[in-house]
């Protein structure tokens, strides 16, 4: 038993020495082109994911739900966050893709209330996500959460009504979407 005991405790000690030279010596790389190593990825996703959600569990979003609220969320979220999360009838975008981890695409991806409104309050951490309560109102958040809600499955047209924009047939011509996501978008 004293022998099993010892062989593990070696091999703990093992690794922690060489993660200690591979930290030290800038052996890891942490080029956001490179993906992480598996078992690193796996246990940040899975760390970042628990505290996002015992966070945002407390206290509930409440989401407006008026046309204002709505224009209001729509307006922000086109300057703040399509850039990164894309927008319907937009295509890709070069910020979306040069992020790792890649953002979710909200065209797409319901999120959680409560998760989405925790997440643009806070940020998070070495993902390229800002805080944006320190800059603005949970009023405001809110507002941005309840767009988002709203936002999978959304027309382009009824994305660029509720931002203000007027019709833009290019941009809602399925040719032009293809020929965007075969030759990359740069808007």
């Amino acid at each position: 038993m004293k022998t099993t005991l010892a062989w593990i405790g070696g091999a703990c000690l093992a690794c922690l020495a060489a993660a200690a030279v591979t930290a030290a010596g800038g052996y890891y790389n942490f080029a956001a082109d490179e993906p992480h190593l598996a078992a690193i990825e796996s246990s940040i996703a899975w760390m970042r994911d628990r505290s996002v959600s015992a966070h945002a569990a407390r206290p509930k979003a409440i989401l407006p739900t008026g046309r204002a609220s709505l224009q209001d969320g729509a307006q922000h979220y086109a300057a703040m966050c399509a850039g990164c999360h894309l927008a319907p009838g937009g295509g890709e975008h070069e910020l979306h893709d040069g992020l790792y981890p890649a953002p979710p695409d909200l065209t797409r991806q319901r999120v959680d209330p409560d998760v989405a409104f925790w997440t643009i309050k806070h940020g998070v951490k070495m993902t390229g996500m800002p805080a944006w309560g320190r800059s603005h109102d949970d009023a405001t958040i809110l507002a941005i959460d309840a767009f988002i809600q709203k936002l999978p499955g959304m027309s382009g047209q009824d994305y660029r009504d509720l931002v203000g924009e007027g019709p833009n047939p290019e941009h809602d011509h399925p040719e032009h979407e293809a020929h965007q996501h075969s030759h990359g978008n740069s808007h």
